[in-house]
This record gives structure tokens, sequence and C-alpha cells, in this order.
């Protein structure tokens, strides 16, 4: 008897439930009603995408085929014209898409995922009197707070020295594609470097009076160094070099004369011995506040204390540890050595840009951080304050460092003051038991004397450890879906103080998603479990996503039935991609005609053990082959097989 593979996959249906927020949809969830920015460049906007949907026909993007709930953007431009669109500082996983037509199918013309982190960045040319279509979508549905920029790209004019684009003030951004740029034969190379440079482009900037700048090249797509020299022609001097200061990209802070001329130059990084890339260059000049640097942190001096600056120009400190509540960057800083023992609060409260804050300990980098917070005061789509309160103890110094969330700048309104604790946790969070690949759900509850705003953060780990925050602004947390057993607590806090909950356990029970059959295809009862993990630079579990250069490993574990222990058997793997089945016969993948009694043998003769036996599925790239990839593992023993039929190990590859 055969069994097609879709046979085996459906014999084990799941059903997942989940709640609906009944919301009304964004105004623009449908082509027809997509919101015109024609004209408006540089455009930003903020939206939230919540019970977004998506349209009867609509085709999914190229770059994820995972991806719904669409809003939609229409620009017309009146010239042709090269635009940077961006999603950078939303708050959920984004795809962007560029598409042409009246109504649904439309025909895509580019799309981005993932360029920073979750957020999508992509840049294209325009042609004048053509209306396009822009849409973002969310990872597996996912929605939130959306922020859409649009930005002018400038023409490749700058590819030689004596062609530079003149820096006209330290308040400069430019936004360039760099494809086509050279290297000019007699232009030095800089002392930074350590491999093969090109595409080179050159800005020059002549300071009015002696000053600190900051270049940098951060939200750029490709690997960026930036060096900074001084002469008239090449062969030029160097004055600083750096590379690779935030991931890719590259940062400069060095002191300047008045009246001279510095020549900026910024290189593509060749990787893994090939050409050196190109890409889309985001330019930025600036000055740093006076507390840029740790060694420059302003004094809180007594509570209550107020200070109000720009942070315009702010950079990292060599060594600077990131926040680990959010994605900030571009720091300044404020050290307050306290008189007393009390609870003492942090605020930004008033500030004009989506902040940061945290605090930390230490003499220099790298500090060691006791708290952070992101958008604290409520769970609001447009907060952007951030607020911290903790016990602090007389006699020990406290810094407090202030980042942009993803590298934004702005107004800061600083805010520190003693407060009384008003939080009391009326019922701890209860340890739960969970079935393998299902979530926990956890709750706290609390009462709050004065009536503050309060917020949650949960971490994953023993009670004080900070190190791993899985969820925030409720006092219920859902985990992910779990395959170990693992330890939740929840800090809440607001303009008052923190109360740390005890940290509770989640069991996981053994999975029970093993499936058996005859030779003849016929059910067999069994007791056996399997454990399934797909592991990428970007995530581990179950139903991820990877890249198709991600090198990626799709591993299981067998926990045998009883009635197996102490035999040997044969591992067998079957996968589906695009509906074909494909059969592991020893190191090599070959087509599988479904047929139970002609599955290969991966592995021969495997002793059964009451103990999970570890099995390499795959390991490599998946170049050339974007889609969903399901896999079954098994062994066979006794006539019979028995395999992860009711789970398939799942990964989209994109």
């Amino acid at each position: 008897m055969n069994i097609h593979p879709r046979t085996l996959l459906s014999s084990s249906l799941l059903f997942v439930l989940s709640q609906s927020t009944w919301a009304a949809a964004p105004v623009n969830d449908s082509l027809v009603a997509a919101i015109d920015f024609s004209g408006k460049i540089p455009y930003t906007t903020q939206q939230s995408t919540v019970s977004a949907t998506t349209e009867a026909g609509e085709l999914m993007s190229k770059c994820s085929s995972n991806n719904t709930a669409s809003v939609w953007y229409k620009f017309t431009p009146s010239a042709d014209q090269n635009v940077m669109l961006d999603t950078m500082g939303s708050d959920y996983d984004t795809t962007l898409s560029i598409w042409t037509g009246t109504a649904h199918p439309l025909n895509e013309l580019a799309c981005n995922d993932d360029s920073q982190g979750k957020q999508s960045q992509l840049a294209y040319a325009f042609k004048a009197g053509t209306s396009y279509y822009v849409a973002v979508t969310g990872y597996t549905g996912e929605t939130g707070k959306l922020i859409l920029n649009a930005k002018p790209i400038t023409a490749l004019t700058n590819d030689n020295l004596v062609n530079a684009i003149a820096v006209p003030s330290a308040n400069y951004s430019n936004i360039q594609v760099t494809t086509g740029a050279s290297i000019e034969p007699t232009e030095m190379v800089a002392d930074c470097a350590l491999t093969t440079l090109g595409n080179s482009v050159w800005y020059k900037y002549t300071p009015a009076t002696n000053q600190t700048a900051v270049f940098s090249t951060f939200g750029s797509d490709y690997n960026t160094l930036l060096s900074v020299w001084t002469g008239t022609q090449h062969p030029l001097t160097q004055v600083a070099c750096n590379d690779d200061s935030n991931g890719m990209q590259s940062q400069i802070v060095t002191p300047l004369t008045a009246g001279t001329s510095y020549f900026i130059n910024v290189a593509g990084v060749a990787s893994s011995g090939g050409s050196a890339e190109a890409g889309n260059l985001i330019f930025k000049v600036s000055t740093p506040p006076v507390n840029d640097a740790l060694a420059n942190a302003t004094t809180v001096n007594g509570l209550t204390y107020i200070d109000t600056i720009s942070t315009a120009g702010a950079s990292n400190d060599t060594g600077e540890l990131s926040p680990s509540c959010a994605v900030g960057s571009n720091s300044v800083w404020y050290k307050y050595t306290a008189t007393t023992s009390q609870n003492v609060s942090f605020a930004t409260l008033k500030s004009d840009y989506d902040t940061v804050i945290s605090v930390w300990t230490g003499a220099a980098h790298p500090l060691k951080e006791i708290a952070c917070n992101d958008d604290a005061i409520t769970s609001d789509d447009q907060e952007k304050a951030s607020q911290v309160a903790v016990p602090v103890t007389a006699g020990t110094t406290y810094y407090i460092g202030i980042t942009g969330n993803y590298g934004g700048a702005g107004k800061l309104a600083f805010r520190a003051e003693a407060v009384v604790n008003s939080i009391k946790i009326t019922q701890q969070p209860t340890a739960a038991t969970v079935n393998y690949n299902q979530p926990a759900t956890l709750a706290v509850s609390i009462s709050s004397t004065d009536g503050k705003a309060v917020a949650f953060q949960w971490y994953e780990g023993n009670a004080g450890d900070i190190s791993i925050p899985v969820g925030a602004n409720s006092n219920y947390f859902t985990s992910p879906a779990l395959t170990r057993n693992t330890r939740y607590w929840v800090r809440i806090t607001n303009a008052s103080g923190s109360v740390d909950s005890e940290a509770v356990f989640v069991n996981v029970k053994a999975p029970n998603n093993a499936k058996g059959v005859d030779l003849n295809g016929n059910t067999v009862s069994t007791a056996a479990s399997f454990g399934l993990e797909v592991t990428t630079p970007k995530a581990s579990g179950n139903n991820v996503k990877a890249d198709q250069a991600d090198n990626i490993s799709v591993d299981a574990t067998i926990t045998a039935d009883a009635a197996h222990v102490g035999k040997t058997a044969d591992i067998l793997m079957v996968g589906i991609y695009n509906n074909i089945a494909f059969m592991r016969n020893g190191d090599n993948w070959t087509a599988w005609d479904g047929s139970i009694a002609s599955i290969a043998v991966a592995k021969k003769a495997v002793a059964l053990t009451s103990s999970a036996l570890p099995v390499n599925i795959f390991k490599g790239s998946f170049n050339g082959l974007p889609g969903n990839f399901q896999v079954y593992v098994g062994y066979r023993v006794d006539n019979q097989v028995i395999f992860n039929g009711g789970e398939p190990i799942s990964f989209l590859i994109q």
C-alpha cells in the first residue's frame, strides 16, 4: 500500500485557537484606500496596523510567503526619483514591497524583509507619471506600531575626490546608491581595512569652529568602512578610520580644527574573498552632546533633578554595551551618587523621540546593567517615554544611559526624583505544566496605592536576572511554544519603584507527537516521542524562517517506545518541498514515491536505548531553494515505522 506524504501529514491535524482583538481596521487596509504620499518626499508616518487584513486576490510578496495583514500606500512621482523606503522604529516584523497595477492581483517590482533586525529597507528608482503601490505586511500576520519613512536618494556624483559632496554643516544626512563607484588609482587604503575595499565615495567638510564631529553610516544596507583624511589631492593623510562599529556599519567620533578641510571616504568592504560591496548608503554628520561619553556624564545634583538637551549627534562609546530591553544606540549619560538608600525614579517624560533608559554600575565600559525600560508608562502604540525606578544604596554611583530606539535622537527631557514604592504583589505567578511545544500563560496580581501607571516586564530565568526579557506591559504573559522546562518572573514598575516576583517553573511534558504504521500502512499505537528543532543564525525551534545563504541545522531527538528499547533500528528521513517528497539514502537525498516499504535508510542498525537519541537531518544552506519545507524523521523496527507524524519539522526559506 502506498501512502503519500500528504497523507502522513494529514494523519494529525492541529487546530490553532486564537483570540481575536476587536478593533477597527486601519484606514489604508485595502488597496483602494491607500494613503497617497505623492509630492511629500521626504515622508514619515506612524500608524497602528492592528486588525489589518489581506484582500481577496492579493498576492503575497516574493520575499516571504507567510506575510499577511497588509496596509497600503500610493506614490506617483512627477519626475523620475530614487527613493529609500524603510520601516525602522516599527515594533513588529515587517516586509516592504512595491507593486504596479490598478487592482489585485498586482505586479510586484521589488521587496525586502529583515534588512535590520525585523525591519525592512528598500531603495527603488521610481518613474515619472507611474502610480506605484507600497505594501507593508506582517510576518505570519503580526501587527503593531508601524513607522514608514520615505527619503530621497542622491545620484552618484561623488565617486572621485575632486567631486566630493560638500557638507554644509555638522547637522547633515545624505542617502545614495554606491553601485558603480570605483577606487581612484592613487587612492590610499585606510589602515583599519582588513580586506579588499571598493565602491568608494567622497564627502568634504570644513568646520567653521573647533569641534568634535560624528560621521556614521548607520542604517546602510551593506558592509562599509569609514575614514577621514586631510590634504588636497591623492595621496591624502589619514586622520581616523573605523570598520564595523555597529554590525557592518561604521562610525567615527573625532576632533576637527576650524578652517581645515576634511575629506570623508565611505568604501565598500569585500567579504569571503568576493568583490567589494555596494548598496544603499546612509551618511550622517553631527556633533555629540556634552554628555555623549561616559567619561563626560552629566552629574545629577540632588533630587528632584531636571535636564533638557538635544541628543542629535550622540554616538556610542568604545566597549559600550547595548541596553537589554530594546535596540538602542546613540547614547548620552548621567551620573548619580546616592546620598541616601531609597527608591529613585529616572524618566524621559515629555521627550520628543523614542527613548530607551537603562541604569548601570561600574567605573568604565563594559558596565553592569541593573535596570532597563522602553515605553514604560503605557502600552499605547504612540508611547515614546521610558522610566525606571530602582532602589539605590547610599555611597554607590549609578550611570544612567539614554539611547534612541533604533538610533533615534531629538529633544531629551530627563528627570530624576526620589519616590516611595507603592506596589505590592497580592498573588505571585503560579507554576504550570504544559504539553511539549505548547505555550504557558502566567499571571501576577498587584495592588498600587497611589494610582500611578504600572508597567510589567517579564523575564526568562531566575528572579533578578534581566538578561532575557520576554514580554512587557501586561500582568499576563504567554510564552512561546516550549520544548524544555523554563523559569519566568516579572518586574512590576511605576514612578514609585519596582517589585520583583518570584521565579516560577514551567514543566514541559514529554512530546506526544509520534505516529506508527506497519509496512501495509495500517496504524500502529506507539509511546515514542520526538524533539524537533531548526537552528538558524536568528532563531531556533520549530516553524522558523531563514535566508537562503544561512547556515542551518535541522535536528531531532528520538525517544523510542519502551517496547523497542534494546533493539536495533534503521533511521528514516523524509522531506517535502513544493509538494515533492524526498528521502535520505545514506548521506544523499533522492526522490521518494510515497511507498512505506520503499523508504531508503539514512542510518542503519542504530541501537535504541531509553535515552533520547540525537539525529542530525541536515546541516548547511538552502541556496536556490526558497519555499516551505516539512521534514519527517523516524525509525523502522519489527516491520513498523515510527515517525513524527503528529508534528512535522517545518521551516521557511526566503
